[in-house]
């Protein structure tokens, strides 16, 4: 019983590998992407934003620059983005 349990143990992790090696290949893109983005020394500088949740929040909370230059009600000036978000200077 012992030797099927294994059995099953490998083959899942083998079936995992491939997704594995995806998300790997996802992960440098969004990477490479990221630092190619405008604000992306921006959203670098958040306090605990990190290489993972910066790429994140800039893209569920767009560009900061052009929400400023277009006069968005939520950030209408870069000091009002900074204030808020507690910058790691």
């Amino acid at each position: 019983m012992r030797s099927h349990q294994n059995q099953i143990s490998l083959d899942a992790g083998a079936q995992l590998l491939p997704l594995i090696e995806h998300i790997k290949a996802y992960d440098k893109e969004i990477s490479e992407l990221f630092l190619t983005h405008a604000d992306s020394q921006i959203f670098e500088r958040l306090l605990g934003a990190g290489k993972c949740l910066a790429p994140q929040l800039l893209a569920e909370w767009g560009t900061i620059t052009t929400a400023i230059h277009s006069g968005s009600e939520r950030f209408p000036r870069l000091d009002s983005f900074l204030d808020w978000s507690i910058m790691d200077t």
